[in-house]
Order: C-alpha cells, then structure tokens, then sequence
C-alpha cells in the first residue's frame, strides 16, 4: 500500500544504508481491504534501533457487510463449450429439461423463471461452474505460514 498514496521520493523510503534511501518494508493488504486503507506514511523520526524507519498505516475500521448481502455463485466455465463432447452433453440435457413442460396457461414471467431453471441447471450438470481465478494469497500459502508463525509465538513466549 505504500505506493497507492503519493508522496514526496524522501518520505517513501523505508530503508537507509550509507547514503541510499529504499523502500524495502510495505503494508500489505488484500484487494478486498484496499478501500480502508486511508493512507501509508513512513514515520522518519520515530526511533527503532534499526536502520528502518517506522510505517504506519491509517485504516478505516470497518464492520464486515454479510447480513443481507447476496453472495454471487461462480461463473459457469463456458472454455468447456469448445469440447463437442460437453456441447452435446448440455444440448442434450436442455433439451431434457425442456421436453417435459408445456407453453399451455404460463405467464409470461413463469415462462421466464422455468427456462432459466432449465438453462441453469443443464449448464451445471454438464459444464459446472468455474474456479475462482484471484485467490487471496494468505489463503494459497496458510499450510506454509501456520507452522512458521506458531514457531515464532513459541519463541516469543520462550523469551519473555
């Protein structure tokens, strides 16, 4: 996040040696969080016994929205229609799905929700859903970082 926000080339660094200024150190944030972040700022007098420079972050804290919040499935995975395999299978499943159901006394909106049912439930059978293509990286790796910061609490604890 340190490079969202723009600032003066001396306040971005984070790192000196001799006379080289760097920016090695960095808020990290997933895209979902981006929009809390309010802004990333390297505090140059704050004294850490170190050769880095202090970063601080100014987040809105913000409650998560999941009461009444309608979470979209995945897309289907419509590469499969080029197989002709999977083209036949959901031609043929639709076709199925449609044969058993007449066009007599139906509204036009019951016509509408049937037909999307059909067309819904033929692509799921016969092509399913795609995979998520932006998987949040601390979900990729937890299997790694678990043992790693687990070990780091204990040396923590073993110190104090």
């Amino acid at each position: 996040m340190n490079t969202c926000f723009e600032k003066k080339p001396v306040h971005l660094g984070t790192w000196m040696h001799l006379l080289m200024l760097s920016m090695i150190d960095f808020k990290v944030m997933g895209t979902s969080q981006r929009r809390c972040c309010l802004d990333v700022q390297v505090m140059r007098g704050a004294n850490c016994w170190t050769n880095h420079y202090l970063v601080r972050g100014r987040l809105r804290m913000m409650l998560p929205q999941r009461v009444g919040v309608k979470i979209c499935p995945l897309p289907f995975a419509v590469h499969r229609f080029a197989m002709p395999e999977m083209r036949d299978s959901y031609v043929q499943s639709l076709e199925e799905e449609l044969s058993d159901w007449s066009l007599c006394e139906s509204t036009a909106e019951e016509y509408w929700k049937h037909l999307r049912s059909c067309i819904t439930s033929s692509a799921e059978e016969s092509i399913g859903r795609g995979v998520c293509s932006n998987p949040e990286w601390f979900e990729e790796s937890v299997n790694v970082m678990k043992p790693l910061i687990e070990e780091k609490n204990q040396a923590h604890s073993r110190y104090l």
